[in-house]
């Protein structure tokens, strides 16, 4: 009979991980769940091996009901040997697939962080908007991720033609450390793939797709998801969705039309030099994009090269920080770390914030979307009618066309200007003083909306061949913060925004730490006391 073996046991190397009840899965011990999706569930999960060594991991897993699907399986498959292969820092690492308990599962590693999707929502509740230094730093960062995966190989060099084409917010995450990471190339096009796309299906999330992902015969290339990062770019610097709408019809139109609203006139604080670089990454023709991700990814970095601080890692983790909070971020790095992992897990599904890795559901905000095509009055019936037509056939119905021919108008504007306007809940994409014409007769519900005011609605009443001129006053409901004698070069740092001389920030009442930086260097740090509405904070 052989010795007992000294070493200390599987079952005695890890007890804190393994708590009565908790599941076993192989090797891996589920600690709960992160999400759940049509083709797999995302658990948090432990690797427990010999010699004490364990390892926290994000665990997919096929979902029972598809497991016996070939075409699930295989795309299922087709995204793990993909994955495996992409060893970058900026995409998330697979550690293994496998098979157990009958169902495929691939383990991941766990990333303490918040995707876009979920950052452009907290940041809309607080008020807040991203910088556009931080969202060109994020977006420069996946950029280089997928210039990465689309130049990948086979074993003899043959390019794999990568493409992701499901570039959208929920799957570009930035950790609470500071680092940005792409994930799920669950539907990713390449020349390995074994499961094919059936003819005309529509791959990805709609409202990032490029315009050519909906037409039969053009070629699906890398530069839909250079498109897709322009999307991303865009919502991120103007708070809200570009093409996203409430059905699938109408933001298929809203793609094809391709309209852009100018960035600059909801924020006319922004570098030209960061719009143009939105514009061309959202050109309708392929041929006039960026050719590349690595050519959107140099001129990110010519842009922030300009600045005059230039955000770090570090400066992104601590921007995420203060916007999703310190006990959340210290949960997540806590459970990265292997330290109390199920009492920091099970905290924060209290929180409401245990989906860390690019499955967060929260919506973000509702699009600036073009005008309706009901109230453009300048189409001609012929053009209406088809449009109609259009959306019929996709299931959305349409405002008769001869109601978009009445040409009734209004003149909006508010005190202080520069308030979005909405009109029957729609963004117009419009901003106080405007005037909008072709609105049929009757009543007419319009709400304001501007960044540290209070929202005013109103109905008015219009009349076929008249115009209706109506001011609206605001009231302060947040700080409106300038900042004087900022040193020359210099920026101020606070609430995790920045500014500079003349440059205005919309934070939240009460004290706040701000520090004063020139050339990256702190040369004044000091807390203030922020009121209610505009005010100047001297900085002497």
């Amino acid at each position: 009979m052989s010795p007992p073996d000294p070493r200390p046991s599987v079952e005695n190397t890890a007890p804190s991980y393994r708590p009565e009840g908790l599941e076993a899965f192989g090797k891996y011990r589920i600690i709960g769940p992160l999400a759940k999706g049509g083709m797999a569930e995302l658990s948090l999960a432990v690797q427990v091996g010999v010699e004490g060594f364990t390892r926290v991991v994000a665990l997919k897993r096929v979902l029972a009901a598809n497991a016996a699907s070939t075409p699930f399986v295989q795309m299922f498959l087709d995204e793990a040997r993909l994955a495996a292969r992409l060893d970058h820092p900026h995409i998330v690492r697979i550690y293994e697939l496998g098979l157990e308990q009958g169902a495929y599962f691939m383990a991941m590693e766990y990333l303490p962080g918040e995707d876009l999707q979920h950052i452009a929502a907290m940041s809309a509740a607080a008020g807040a908007q991203v910088d556009p230094d931080i969202a060109a730093f994020i977006v420069q960062r996946a950029a280089e991720a997928l210039h990465f995966a689309h130049e990948l190989t086979d074993a003899d060099g043959r390019p794999l033609d990568l493409v992701h084409r499901d570039v959208n917010p929920s799957n570009v995450l930035v950790t609470y450390q500071g680092h940005v990471k792409v994930v799920d190339f669950g539907i990713a096009k390449a020349a390995t793939n074994t499961f094919e796309t059936e003819v005309g299906m529509i791959k990805g999330k709609m409202g990032y797709l490029a315009p050519e992902q909906f037409s039969d015969g053009m070629v699906i290339d890398r530069r839909c998801d250079v498109f897709g990062l322009g999307i991303v770019l865009w919502e991120l610097l103007a708070g809200t969705t570009l093409f996203r709408r409430e059905s699938s019809g109408a933001t298929l139109m809203a793609v094809r039309l391709g309209e852009v609203p100018s960035l600059r006139d909801q924020r006319p604080e922004l570098d030209p030099q960061l719009e143009a670089i939105v514009i061309k990454a959202l050109a309708r023709e392929p041929s006039q994009r960026f050719q590349t991700a690595a050519e959107l990814e140099e001129a990110l970095d010519r842009y922030l090269r300009n600045r005059s601080f230039r955000p770090s890692d570090r400066d992104l983790g601590k921007w995420l920080e203060e916007l999703g909070g310190t006990r959340k971020a210290e949960l997540k790095k806590s459970i990265a770390r292997g330290t109390n992992v199920t009492a920091s897990f099970h905290e924060l599904r209290r929180l409401g914030a245990a989906t860390p890795q690019g499955v967060a559901r929260t919506p973000m905000p509702t699009a600036l979307r073009p005008r309706p095509l009901w109230q453009v009055a300048s189409f001609a019936t012929a053009g209406l009618l088809l449009v109609a037509a259009a959306f019929a056939a996709m299931g959305d119905p349409l405002p008769s066309a001869g109601a978009a021919l009445l040409t009734a108008s209004v003149q909006i504007d508010s005190e202080p200007s520069g308030a979005f306007i909405f009109v029957a809940g729609e963004p117009t994409g419009k901003v106080t003083p405007a005037t909008m014409a072709g609105f049929p007769s009757g009543p007419l519900d319009v709400r304001l909306d501007k960044a540290g005011y209070a929202p005013v609605r109103a109905s008015m009443a219009l009349e076929a061949g008249k115009q209706i001129a109506q001011r609206f006053p605001l009231v302060a409901e947040l700080a409106i913060v300038q900042f004087d004698h900022v040193p020359e070069g210099g920026m101020v740092r606070i609430a995790g925004k920045t500014a500079r001389q003349g440059e205005q920030l919309v934070l939240p009442v009460g004290r706040a730490h701000l520090d004063v930086l020139v050339n990256g260097q702190v040369v004044l740090s000091k807390d203030v006391d922020l009121n209610t509405g505009p005010q100047t904070v001297e900085l002497r």
